[in-house]
């Protein structure tokens, strides 16, 4: 029986969804015309936050598990 739960995205599940869909691109002859990208927010010589993501024709999706500590936030107010 096949399982079901939520877990958090990580190397393999990123692997197993690119994997997956690269597949079914080449299989229904669809074009994969994006670009990833990241970007990275660095202090001092150290990173303090990166935003990935896929720019597309018309849209731009970014990925939600990217983040910017929190420490480096309060050290540096706006």
């Amino acid at each position: 029986m096949v399982e079901i739960k939520r877990v958090t995205e990580n190397e393999r599940t990123s692997e197993f969804i690119n994997v997956e869909f690269t597949n079914y691109a080449t299989d229904c002859d669809v074009a994969l015309n994006f670009e990833e990208f990241c970007f990275a927010a660095v202090d001092d010589g150290k990173i303090a936050g990166v935003i990935t993501g896929r720019a597309y024709y018309n849209e731009v999706h970014i990925g939600d598990e990217d983040a910017v500590l929190q420490d480096k936030l309060q050290a540096h107010p706006e």
